[in-house]
């Protein structure tokens, strides 16, 4: 049986499916969820160095600085460009709703949770160039990125 927060692979699909939804709550139930399909199976063929880490179930109190909100159907952490575009082409193709989370500093969550995709961004890189112009990833915490500029004597 899966539990909330565990972590699926294409094996799974076949006998996890009906397990997910049996043990999803009543109020994902009412939301009209059918069996979940685990949507990273087709990408794996055609871009192996892509390891998309998909958490079926993912209760999204998690990833909210409030704390409150129910399970997602599906909550999927994106780290690169490339991640986010196979996340977002395979919600559109799934017809499944998305949603776009950063660090969830300004959402608050129903309790009855989301019946689509929660795609978290965690594309955090940094880049600087000779003449100080800072390129960072839309993941990127600003008090992070604040502190960094900063201590290269950056303001502004």
């Amino acid at each position: 049986m899966s539990r909330p927060g565990r972590q699926l692979d294409s094996s799974d699909a076949p006998t996890t499916g009906p397990d997910l939804l049996r043990a999803a709550p009543s109020s994902v139930k009412a939301l009209g969820a059918r069996e979940p399909s685990i949507f990273p199976v087709r990408n794996r063929s055609r871009h192996p160095s892509t390891d998309l880490q998909i958490r079926a179930w993912e209760p999204l109190s998690r990833h909210c600085s409030w704390g409150i909100g129910g399970p997602a159907r599906f909550v999927v952490a994106v780290r690169t460009a490339m991640e986010l575009s196979l996340a977002l082409r395979e919600a559109r193709l799934l017809g499944l709703p998305h949603f776009l989370l950063g660090k969830g500093s300004n959402c608050l969550f129903h309790d009855d949770g989301f019946d689509g995709i929660v795609i978290l961004n965690q594309i955090n890189h940094l880049s600087s160039s000779r003449s100080g112009v800072f390129t960072a990833g839309s993941g990127r915490s600003f008090n992070q990125l604040g502190g960094l500029t900063s201590q290269q004597g950056r303001e502004g």
